[in-house]
């Protein structure tokens, strides 16, 4: 019950840290870029989220993905596509809260 709490209330972190490393990567601010995207990765491993919430994520971490590709940065895309596949892989597993109706 506490961890769900808690971890509802790193969901908006997480998403305000993967927005912030996207701007960067726009913006092409690579080496802040790097340092949103390793808050937001140490955050995302050990945070359960709702089940929109999760597929957002997924969604998010797998476009930063492809921008950074295109930019020529694949180590740090790398990051982001583990991030992803791992997000994946616990979403299929069920790892994720049900939201409630």
């Amino acid at each position: 019950m506490f961890k769900q709490f808690r971890d509802r209330r790193k969901a908006p972190k997480i998403m305000k840290a993967i927005t912030a490393g996207n701007a960067a990567i726009t913006a092409d601010r690579i080496d802040i870029a790097q340092q949103w995207i390793d808050r937001a990765y140490k955050m995302s491993l050990n945070t359960t989220l709702p089940r929109l919430a999760h597929i957002n994520m997924i969604t998010c971490w797998g476009l930063m993905s492809v921008s950074l590709r295109d930019k020529g940065h694949m180590d740090l895309a790398d990051q982001c596509t583990r991030m992803s596949n791992l997000l994946q892989a616990r979403f299929e597993a069920g790892d994720y809260y049900r939201e409630s109706s």
